[in-house]
């Protein structure tokens, strides 16, 4: 219920994961805003996908990473899978981008995402 805590954490180096499924919706339009208040805020390091099985919890990162390409910018999408990359071949991940420094219109921007999605 509080962002905030995000930035104490991120000042504190914790690194931030979002789950895809939470950012595309399919854990409801509570997880969904919250999650792209995180992405609006630059509070996420990662995206991860909590696959389960085949049926009702599987795989859904290319469709996240999709959404988060039209919504928000292929720059996000590079940032997001170089960290995983990095992680995984035990490398310092990047710092955060600035999604509000590299667009000028973002905050116009993330008022038509909300709007069109809820």
């Amino acid at each position: 219920n509080d962002l905030k805590i995000l930035e104490k954490w991120i000042d504190r180096g914790y690194i931030i994961q979002i789950d895809a499924a939470s950012i595309i919706g399919k854990f409801g339009k509570i997880a969904q805003k919250t999650s792209l208040e995180m992405i609006k805020n630059n509070f996420i390091h990662l995206v991860g996908s909590d696959a389960h099985n085949s049926r009702g919890r599987n795989f859904c990162l290319q469709e996240c990473y999709i959404f988060l390409e039209n919504f928000f910018s292929n720059d996000l999408v590079l940032f997001l899978k170089n960290n995983s990359k990095k992680i995984l071949n035990g490398s310092d991940i990047n710092n955060l981008v600035d999604l509000n420094k590299k667009n000028n219109n973002y905050a116009s921007l993330f008022k038509r995402i909300m709007s069109k999605l809820f």
